[in-house]
């Protein structure tokens, strides 16, 4: 299994940095990984869909999902159309 030192993460390969605090009990605006991960879905979805003109055809083979997985994903973050 690879670690953060050889996935070529932030420090590795010139690639870019992602500065994503983490969560803390105490920490304001700490987030859980579920949160992140509805969040990052959330942005991915309304950018290839706005990409595609809305084609969820388009959009769902750009996002590696079924018509039907894409459907069910714009439903549970409210974005049906």
């Amino acid at each position: 299994m690879r670690d953060a030192r050889s996935a070529g993460g932030a420090q590795g390969a010139g690639g870019p940095s992602l500065a994503i605090p983490f969560p803390t009990a105490e920490g304001p605006g700490g987030k859980t990984l579920r949160d992140a991960v509805e969040d990052l879905e959330r942005m991915m979805l309304q950018a290839v869909l706005r990409d595609t003109g809305g084609n969820k055809t388009r959009a769902a083979r750009a996002l590696g999902l079924s018509r039907l997985g894409l459907r069910k994903k714009m439903a549970r973050y409210g974005m049906d159309g």
